[in-house]
């Protein structure tokens, strides 16, 4: 998926954004400035 793509999914606030990101940047998702866990930017789509 493309960079575009994954923010348009971001701009939805679809949850699969967390996914596609994952998959495409691997761990740099899973931790956003060293303190924020991938399951608490789940949190944004609540």
């Amino acid at each position: 998926m493309k960079d575009n793509e994954i923010i348009g999914l971001y701009w939805e606030r679809n949850e699969a954004a967390i996914t596609a990101s994952a998959d495409k940047y691997g761990d740099y998702t899973k931790y956003h400035n060293g303190k924020c866990e991938k399951s608490e930017l789940s949190t944004l789509f609540s």
